[in-house]
Order: structure tokens, then sequence, then C-alpha cells
């Protein structure tokens, strides 16, 4: 066989992983891939008994692995424990010789060994995003969501004259107004609530991403109202007027919350979370405006006291009171930060709560902070005690259409007169 001159055999070598078996001047044969070359002009060979350095001139002729899924295996057992580049090197050989997922154990060992290391990174395709490697997938997402947070800022800062911040998550967009830099958290915590939902309901309630915009003080509020609901599907002007008169508004589909900053930001945070339990129960399987609203209520006060530990978004509209008035003393209830539960312990101790059926057939004007515990310890009984499925078989029941006292009985074997001691018993258990 004619020798090969040093260039020619350093062309071969080119590739970072371009042989199996060294052929060199002398006749002798290496077996072995290339991990690279050193300044002095050698090639680094791994062999299965470990590396070897040769001169490039001492290489005659090099040729390719007859059997490199069989190679593979041995490659790797031979590499070195902390050598990053030899098992980048090899997942370059396995890459070339049609081996993509020996190539992938490779590059991710490289990784595991040195997570900054550019040749294993390019071998799993990643690109550089800012200071991260990611895949491509990954930054092509991160730059169309970037467009999407531009597009969104420059919406809103045209209609309204200032810019949020906009911040994404896989269920929810947040324009926020605040400028405190705390948008990221807001939403993180309102994806917390789409995955309870998630996990309670056994499925998603919608698709996409829901709109939360967080406005700072109630002029801007307003104003955002004639921005993005006055348009909504069945908005009138009694509807606006109405939300105008209020601190916050939620509209169910498509799924939308806004809220100005008062009176104070935790709070708005807390109602939003709150808000947002109604908007995930009742996007499920569809909403049905007649059925209980017990079972909205009792979800929010559910999302917001698993997220935040708290339920602190009793402060409904205008008054401490509720939605509606009421002949019911509720004066214990009307403090600016109720113990919610040691009020509903109390509460059904001295049987002052509406019985459940009662509840269950209760107008939503007639809703006062006290009906809004009872409704929390109500679902929290259903789902604690009951079980999952038989609260999914009752909500799929009453969202199509079917009584609430008959989907009960169906899905639980009882009444609520019949659920209603052991219901007693959970509250004053402490839940």
């Amino acid at each position: 066989m004619r020798a090969l001159s040093v260039l020619a055999v350093v062309a071969l070598l080119a590739p970072p992983a371009a042989a199996d078996v060294f052929v060199l001047q002398n006749g002798q044969e290496v077996d072995g891939f290339l991990v690279g070359r050193t300044p002095k002009k050698e090639v680094v060979i791994q062999m299965t008994t470990g590396q070897r350095r040769l001169h490039e001139s001492t290489v005659k002729e090099v040729r390719p692995s007859a059997d490199p899924a069989a190679d593979f295996p041995k490659y790797l057992a031979a590499l070195g424990k902390k050598d990053a580049d030899a098992a980048a090197a090899l997942g370059a050989w396995a890459k070339e010789r049609g081996l993509p997922d020996r190539a992938r154990e490779a590059f991710e060992r490289a990784l595991s060994l040195r997570p900054d290391l550019v040749a294993a990174h390019e071998g799993l395709g990643h690109v550089r995003a800012g200071a991260e490697w990611v895949t491509a997938a990954e930054a092509e997402r991160r730059r169309k969501e970037e467009a999407l947070r531009q597009e969104t800022a420059s919406k809103y800062e045209k209609a309204m004259g200032a810019l949020p911040e906009v911040a994404l998550a896989p269920h929810w967009m947040c324009a926020d107004f605040l400028g405190d830099g705390k948008a990221p958290d807001r939403v993180k915590d309102l994806e917390a609530a789409y995955a309870e939902a998630e996990r309670i309901l056994g499925s998603g309630p919608w698709r996409g991403r829901a709109l939360v915009v967080a406005c700072s003080g109630q002029e801007q509020y307003q104003k955002w109202l004639d921005v993005d609901v006055a348009g909504l599907p069945g908005v009138n002007k009694g509807y606006l007027e109405f939300f105008k008169g209020a601190t916050g508004m939620k509209f169910t589909y498509p799924p939308i919350l806004g809220r100005s900053d008062l009176p104070d930001r935790g709070a708005m945070h807390a109602a939003n979370v709150h808000s947002a339990g109604h908007l995930l129960v009742n996007n499920w399987k569809g909403h049905n405006r007649d059925q209980p609203f017990w079972i909205e209520e009792g979800f929010g006060g559910w999302t917001e006291s698993l997220v935040l530990k708290s339920n602190s978004s009793y402060c409904w509209e205008r008054s401490k009171q509720g939605y509606g008035s009421s002949f019911r003393d509720v004066k214990r209830w009307e403090v600016d930060d109720p113990d919610w539960k040691n009020l509903v312990k109390e509460a059904a101790g001295r049987n002052e709560f509406l019985p459940l059926d009662q509840l269950d057939s209760l107008p939503k004007g007639e809703y006062t902070r006290r009906e809004v515990g009872q409704s929390f310890s109500l679902v929290a009984f259903l789902l604690r005690e009951k079980g999952l499925e038989r609260w999914r078989a009752y909500l799929e029941q009453v969202k199509g259409g079917e009584k609430s006292s008959v989907a009960v009985r169906k899905s639980y074997g009882q009444s609520f007169e019949d659920m209603e001691p052991e219901w007693k018993r959970f509250v004053q258990s402490g839940w």
C-alpha cells in the first residue's frame, strides 16, 4: 500500500473522530478513535486499553470500524472517569457512524463531567440562548415568546399610555403595570393554581393562555376595562358599569382576570388567585351558569389556600359583607383579616351555617363571607374525604345540566342532608 503524505493523513484525520484503525508507517495497527491533537502535531487516540499519542508523520492510513455498534461499548468502558473531551469525541464518532442514541449517551456523559463543554452541546444540537445552552426547539420557543412579550407590551403601552411588564407561563399571560418586578412571581402562583386544578379535575380546563392584567390604581383599571373587556362576547354597558364600580373583574370564556391594586397588592394578588379557581373550575367541561355557586366559591377558596396558604381575599366588592346583604348575623366574619378556618370551625359548632341543601340552592346574591367559608369547607370535605373520582363525576353531571341534588346522589350515594353530619365532624376536626 502506498504511503500517504503527512498532509493527506492530516486531511483524513480532520473530522473530530475520523478513524477506528490507524495504520502506521511500520505496519503496526492501532485500534481506537481520534480524541484530538496536541500543539506538537500529535494525534491522541483512545484505545480500549487507554490513550496513545502518535506523531502525524507516523500515520500511513486510517480505516473505519467494521462494526461500530460493537466497538462503542468497548470504547465507552475505556474512557477516563473524568475525561469529558474523550467522551465528546466518542459522541462525535458514534454520530458520524449512524449511532444517534449512542452518540447522545456519550455527549451526555461529557456534559455530566463538564457542563459547559461546547463540543458536547453542539453534538447534541444545542444552541446558545444568552448564557445557557438549550435545544434548537427551546431556542425557537423562547424567541417566539419574547416576540409575544414585546408585542403585548407595545399593545398596552399604545392603548393605555403605560408600559407593562409581561410575564408568560404555559397557561397564563400577565400584563403587569405595578412596576415592582414581581410579575413572574404572580404568574408563577397562577400557574400553580392551574396545576392544582388539573390534578383535581383530571384534565386541563383550557388550552393556550388566560389573560391577567394587574393595574396600578383604579383609574388605570377602569381604562383597561374599555381596552380589553368592552369587546368581549355578551358584554354590554351595564356589565361595564358594574365592574367599573368594583376593583376587579373576571370573565369565564375567554378566561380573563383584571384587577387594580386596591386596597393593596397582596390582597389584589390573593383575589386573583382565588378568582383563578373560579375560572378553572368553570372552564372545565364548560360553564353551566345554573350550577350552584358554592362550587365556584369553594374551589376558589381551595385554590387560594393551597397556593398562598391564606384566604385573604375575603374582602368583597364595596363592603365587607359580600356580594349582597343578608339578614343573617355575620359580624364575626366582617374583619379585615378573618381567621377563616377558626371561624368555619366555630360556626359549625354553633350550627350557624346553612344546611348543605340550602347552601346548594342559595342564590349568588345572598352569599356573605360566611357562605364563602362554608363553601370552601364543603369542597375541602368532598375532595379530601370522598375522593377525586366522585368529585369529577358529580361536577361533570352538574355541568351537563343535571340538578345538583340528583348529581350528588348519583355520585356519592348520599344526599346533602345525609352527608351533613360527616361534613360537620370534618370541619370541627380542624381540617
